[in-house]
């Protein structure tokens, strides 16, 4: 697989994905300053060596790839890792590197592109503190799936600070798709864990925009209709909707009480033209306690998108 020169190693060649080409460290030989990055670039045992990167060699030093650490932690379930709150081992996480396959001349429809595909690269699990480390890995995108003990459940994802919240998607344990630059450690990748299951299983938040007219917005931008829709509900007594605008000044809905699962809305009838806004979606239990999902953004461009 890599050389100086010498005869092929036919053990290390059977490494290689098939049609790759063999590496030689002994360039216009100088095997002695030669060196090449060796990052993963595929699903093991199986290597790519056209990711490889001809470097100078630095002994006793990793290689110059990039790499991931974060941590799983066990939470109280608001989605925000706090003081007092501990890692949880034995998780495995997965990694997987996201690409957009080239078109093919067959099944295609009307020249469009295929869509994003992904390709699992390594496997890791989580260490007696709940910390994962990933290294050797090629830069590009990928995501992380976090696959949880029995009796766990993922606690709800972008609940706040991002150095604090989980990643994790609540039914597919999956993080969002993320960039990795070579030389560079990645963190916060993180991913909350609870005994209880979440209050709610939300099928889908969004927003989109109505007409001012339509809406009767007095500054004649756009209102914003946001939506979800629940699956399921557990000791639900409501919603709010939380909307901060460009300022930072938050304000929100009324109290929306819960109808046991099923689809709501709430229309947002105080924007002004040019501005975006985010919302967030509270879940209130009956017990008071909160748990937040979202963000989701949307500028107001405060054009008539429509007549009455």
């Amino acid at each position: 697989m890599y050389d100086s020169g010498e005869a092929d190693n036919a053990v290390l060649l059977s490494l290689l994905t098939p049609g790759q080409p063999q590496v030689n460290e002994n360039t216009n030989s100088a095997g002695a300053t030669n060196s090449n990055q060796r990052c993963l670039d595929g699903n093991p045992p199986y290597l790519y060596t056209s990711a490889f990167v001809q470097a100078p060699p630095t002994p006793g030093q990793a290689n110059f790839c990039a790499s991931l650490t974060g941590l799983v932690w066990i939470d109280d379930g608001d989605g925000i890792r706090e003081t007092g709150e501990v890692g949880l081992p034995n998780v495995i996480v997965n990694a997987y590197r996201v690409y957009t396959p080239v078109l093919m001349s067959v099944n295609k429809v009307n020249g469009a592109m295929a869509a994003m595909a992904s390709q699992f690269v390594v496997s890791t699990t989580t260490d007696a503190n709940g910390v994962y480390v990933i290294s050797n890995l090629v830069n590009g995108d990928y995501y992380l799936e976090f696959v949880l003990p029995s009796g766990y459940f993922f606690t709800p994802e972008y609940a706040g600070d991002p150095a604090l919240d989980s990643n994790a998607n609540t039914s597919t344990g999956q993080t969002a798709v993320f960039a990795l630059a070579l030389g560079v450690n990645t963190v916060n990748m993180d991913a909350g864990a609870t005994t209880a299951p979440t209050a709610i299983q939300l099928a889908g938040l969004g927003a989109n925009l109505i007409s001012g007219v339509k809406c009767g917005n007095a500054s004649g931008a756009d209102c914003v209709h946001v939506w979800w829709q629940t699956l399921t509900e557990h000791d639900t007594a409501g919603f709010v909707v939380v909307r901060v605008d460009e300022a930072g000044v938050v304000s929100q809905s009324d109290f929306i009480q819960s109808g046991g699962a099923g689809e709501y809305a709430w229309l947002d009838v105080n924007t002004h033209p040019g501005k975006t806004y985010s919302y967030w979606l509270q879940e209130i239990g009956a017990d008071g306690t909160r748990a937040q999902y979202g963000p989701v953004v949307i500028s107001v461009d405060g054009s008539v998108a429509g007549s009455p």
